[in-house]
């Protein structure tokens, strides 16, 4: 009997070892790797309402979506080529599109950016003691810092005098449970979850949209090729 735990205890181990030496060697997993790193269920996976919501977020966080960067394994495409289609006919900007690019900085998820930002900064305040959390220093240039500690408080390296906003680390805020300021902060936490994994939806569904709009504009060139040539053809028929 007290072998048993000991054995369950190394094998868990050498399970976490392995899993850090493969995420961090992967130049797939490179996105996951720089906001993972804790084995351990993150938070958003069950304050997330809706499963849409929760599979749009962990598919764009385990870089299991159509975006370039990975699109372009499949074809060998080297990564510098991997480019942000928006950017390129909107802008006249080669970006690569990786995850980063889609959710801080791509024009093309500005107002979804926008709105994430609003809602995040219309979150109630946690008032403790000396302590007051305010979320309202959130905006688009520091998104990048917070966003990933929305989902994955657990897992995101706090630099030294980084102003956490703790929104969920119930570590550093030190609430009893069954407290009403743990019900509150519950609520907050569930609340910052959903308004991010909302954001990640609906930057799938913008990107989506425009995937189908510019597919929809190929076959449509395709077509009006296609009856140009036969036009062509035609004519040069009934001339001969």
């Amino acid at each position: 009997m007290y072998r048993i735990p000991k054995i369950i205890e190394a094998l868990t181990n050498q399970f976490k070892k392995c899993w850090q030496y493969q995420k961090s060697t992967s130049s797939k997993l490179s996105f996951y790797h720089s906001i993972k790193h804790t084995f351990n269920r993150e938070p958003y996976l069950y304050l997330c309402k809706g499963f849409s919501r929760r599979y749009s977020t962990t598919k764009l966080r385990i870089s299991a979506h159509d975006l370039h960067i990975e699109k372009g394994r499949y074809s060998n495409t080297p990564r510098e080529q991997r480019i942000c289609a928006w950017c390129q006919t909107s802008l006249g900007v080669e970006t690569i599109e990786d995850e980063s690019h889609v959710l801080y900085v791509c024009d093309l998820y500005s107002k979804q950016r926008s709105k994430l930002v609003k809602n995040l900064s219309q979150m109630p305040l946690i008032e403790m003691s000396t302590e007051i959390t305010d979320p309202s220093n959130i905006n688009e240039t520091n998104l990048k810092d917070y966003l990933m500690e929305i989902l994955s408080p657990y897992s995101t390296v706090i630099p030294q005098n980084h102003q956490s906003l703790h929104i969920h680390c119930h570590r550093s805020l030190n609430i009893q449970p069954n407290t009403p300021q743990y019900i509150q902060f519950q609520e907050r936490r569930s609340y910052a979850v959903n308004c991010a994994c909302t954001y990640f939806l609906r930057c799938s569904e913008e990107r989506n949209s425009f995937t189908e709009d510019i597919r929809q504009r190929n076959s449509n060139a395709r077509t009006l090729n296609n009856l140009t040539i036969n036009l062509v053809r035609t004519s040069r028929i009934i001339h001969n």
